[in-house]
């Protein structure tokens, strides 16, 4: 069973025939059974590790971008290099590389999670399916672009030609805040999915907690006077287990519906007050009853207190899943109601963006109708992300600012409504 426990040592004997053989014994070694709650918890320690990584990471490329745009401003100045530019434009281009290398191991890291999951079966086909597509965005984020466009600027560099060099940082910077992008919106999309994960862990651990009582209550029910009494009492302690992982399934449902608040409330507050309400205490409290009076040899009440439990677990296993059913329900409606917003933007966009890149197109840097499309785009926030954050408007139920990303990139949504695309840097 899970949790259980095997302890064992080697032992080993010479062959001395003078004085007899002698015998050497091992330390005592301890394996153990991992329990669906040490797979989840495993699993989890993971994913969150990897988040930290992947928020470290976004903020070092985010550094990165500001480099190169200081860098490209400073090269405006002159017409050449100068050596310390061209060292601080080598080290840019090794962190750069350095950053690429961490981004494949993150690949690395959300196929280990999805094995797990699968090899131990922690999560419903409808969860898997969600784990998977997560797996394609991450296989995403790295555009392979972006190491074309490091070669391309070393190339320059060698040569030296300042317009090679500027237009190929301008390409490396463009893909670096595609990959700054992506990274964002994967830990967006990953949250609420996070959520779902942990009321789908509650789910799975109460159904193998209801079977595991199931089988537990039959043996029960077979006791009379004439048991052996080790045998009542490894019974009795199967049923304390039972009681601590109920207990243990209490804390993970509070975990689960302050997850899910900021996404369902109405589902957040069902599960919340199930884990406070008095069938949930009874349940507790008449597993503890159970396994008490096994130890005291009362086989009656136990088998009471047993029939008793099964049946609380079995309306508290129910209640649980019709609040997942709940939660899924409200936000599969929710999200394909932002997408269609999303939809519509977009094509908008599309149109925008072709307008705007064919009245660029020709205009050198120097031209003075650059002025005003760059002041425009300075304090609008993008059009991309005006509908990432549609996106997130189910997820964090609000609009994330873009005046930083708008003033870095250069291209937003105007007062008026109307959308303005990137435009070149001058």
């Amino acid at each position: 069973m899970p949790e259980d426990e095997v302890h064992y040592h080697f032992e080993v004997y010479d062959n001395d025939e003078v004085s007899g053989p002698k015998k050497s014994i091992s330390s005592t070694f301890i394996a153990r059974v991992p329990s669906l709650g040490d797979l989840f918890t495993a699993m989890e320690e993971e994913e969150d590790k990897m988040i930290d990584e992947l928020i470290m990471h976004s903020n070092e490329i985010d550094g990165i971008q500001k480099q190169l745009e200081n860098m490209q401003l400073e090269m405006l100045k002159s017409d050449r290099l100068d050596w310390d530019q061209q060292q601080q434009m080598e080290e840019t281009l090794a962190q750069v590389q350095k950053e690429t290398e961490a981004l494949k191991k993150l690949t690395e890291s959300m196929e280990a999670i999805n094995q797990s999951a699968e090899k131990h079966s922690l999560f419903s086909d409808d969860l898997m399916q969600k784990f998977e597509e997560l797996q394609e965005l991450v296989n995403e984020i790295l555009n392979p672009e972006l190491m074309i466009d490091m070669d391309v600027l070393k190339d320059a560099l060698e040569k030296m030609d300042m317009k090679d060099i500027m237009d190929a940082m301008e390409k490396l910077s463009s893909n670096l805040d595609q990959v700054e992008q992506q990274l964002d919106r994967f830990l967006d999309i990953f949250r609420p999915i996070k959520a779902e994960q942990k009321l789908d862990e509650t789910i799975q651990r109460m159904n193998q907690l209801v079977e595991q009582q199931r089988i537990l209550n039959e043996n029960i029910q077979t006791l009379d006077e004439q048991t052996d009494p080790t045998a009542i009492a490894r019974l009795s302690h199967e049923e304390q287990r039972n009681r601590e992982e109920f207990s243990n399934i209490r804390d993970v449902m509070e975990e689960a519906a302050k997850a899910m608040q900021e996404f369902d409330q109405k589902s957040a507050n069902a599960l919340e007050n199930l884990e406070k309400d008095h069938l949930t205490n009874q349940t507790e409290s008449s597993l503890s009853q159970t396994a008490r009076q096994l130890q005291k040899q009362r086989i009656q009440q136990a088998q009471l207190q047993s029939a008793q439990s099964l049946g609380n677990l079995e309306k508290i296993q129910s209640m649980i899943k019709d609040i997942q059913s709940q939660f899924q329900h409200q936000t599969t409606i929710e999200m394909a109601r932002k997408f269609q917003t999303v939809m519509r933007n977009l094509l908008e966009l599309s149109k925008l963006q072709e307008s705007l890149e064919q009245s660029t197109r020709t205009m050198p840097r120097n031209s003075q109708r650059l002025a005003p499309l760059g002041w425009a785009a300075a304090v609008c926030p993008r059009p991309v992300d005006e509908n990432h954050g549609i996106i997130n408007g189910f997820i964090k139920r609000n609009f994330r600012s873009h005046a930083r990303n708008g003033k870095r990139n250069g291209d937003g949504q105007c007062p008026d409504g109307k959308s303005q695309e990137k435009t070149d840097r001058t």
